[in-house]
């Protein structure tokens, strides 16, 4: 499929909260786009209605903004979104999704497909799909947004904070807010845990 250039202000970046923030790998990106130029195409998909998604490429479209490009290089799939993000999953699969970010794009598959289908299309069991949709769909929506701003670890979340908080999501969310706000290390993190319980 050949790759074509877009205006970066026309693209949506609606799922960008499926991804997790990394500040160190948006800053080497930025120093490698500024020497080199955009490397590979970002993936977008058509959305109803005109205009092109970002489904793959988010920290370069970050990079490329903050360099202030007018344009980016993308390979466009002729397909539905939610089948493009199928896709990008499947081709992303050796760079290691974290359970959150697998998660996340659960959540977003089920709205377009039942659960067995999500499960057969991601080339997983259900039980697979069911537990990923449990681990972000019992997160306060604080220590969502903590986790996808890279404030807070997906394993540090998915181990200590999700049994609080479905024990009480009041209580994860204070930790939470403690742990984002002092940086603190899962390890670290886990020491606390075990003291509240």
């Amino acid at each position: 499929m050949a790759a074509i250039v877009l205006n970066l202000d026309g693209l949506a970046l609606d799922y960008v909260r499926l991804r997790i923030r990394s500040r160190a790998a948006e800053r080497r990106l930025l120093a490698s786009l500024e020497e080199h130029g955009q490397q590979e195409p970002i993936v977008v998909a058509g959305r109803e209605g005109g205009g092109y998604v970002v489904i793959d490429g988010y920290k370069r479209v970050s990079a490329l903004r903050a360099l202030r490009a007018d344009v980016v290089t993308a390979e466009v799939l002729d397909i539905p979104v939610s089948a493009a993000l199928v896709r990008s999953y499947r081709r992303s699969a050796q760079r290691g999704l974290s359970a959150m970010e697998e998660g996340w794009l659960v959540a977003e598959l089920v709205r377009a497909w039942p659960l067995g289908e999500v499960a057969a299309r991601l080339s997983r069991s259900k039980s697979w799909v069911s537990r990923r949709l449990g681990l972000v769909e019992g997160l306060p929506a604080s220590v969502t947004a903590a986790v996808q701003a890279g404030r807070i670890g997906a394993y540090c979340a998915a181990r200590y904070l999700l049994p609080l908080a479905r024990a009480n999501a009041g209580d994860c969310a204070a930790l939470a807010g403690k742990v984002a706000g002092l940086g603190l290390s899962s390890r670290e993190t886990g020491l606390l845990y075990r003291q509240y319980i």
